[in-house]
């Protein structure tokens, strides 16, 4: 892979860090992205870790991830559109009922208009309501 194709996605990445660190939350990317995780959330009392894996796209219909992943209650999935500058995020918990498995080699999380606007519907486009997952969720 080319570096040319890899800074979309490292810029994203640094976009929505921006985003997350904005908001108040504890950000730490991760050196090394070989186990699908980008960075780690951490709770302000530093009792909680997330492990986040960011996936971005210029459009929502462009964004490939796994909804099969192992279950990890800590897990969470962050969406970019760089179009938009849009984020939408979910619990691992909310993967698979928004997006089962399917078995492809190249990703099962497909984004259309219907899926976005439940998600939308449910606040997982507020980045304040990840955050307040954060710093209150228990798994």
């Amino acid at each position: 892979m080319s570096k040319k194709t890899l800074r979309p996605g490292k810029a994203s990445e640094s976009i929505v860090f921006g985003a997350l660190l904005q908001e108040g939350m504890d950000v730490y990317p991760a050196l090394v992205d070989d186990q699908g995780i980008d960075a780690v959330l951490r709770s302000p009392n530093g009792k909680f870790y997330w492990d986040v894996q960011i996936k971005s796209s210029a459009s929502w219909q462009g964004i490939r991830a796994w909804s099969d992943i192992d279950a990890k209650s800590n897990y969470i999935l962050i969406l970019f559109n760089s179009e938009k500058w849009e984020i939408i995020w979910l619990p691992w918990s909310k993967l698979k009922r928004y997006f089962p498995a399917t078995g492809y080699d190249w990703g099962d999380v497909f984004l259309n208009n219907a899926v976005l606007d439940k998600l939308r519907k449910e606040g997982f486009d507020k980045i304040e309501k990840l955050r307040k997952y954060v710093n209150t969720a228990k798994f």
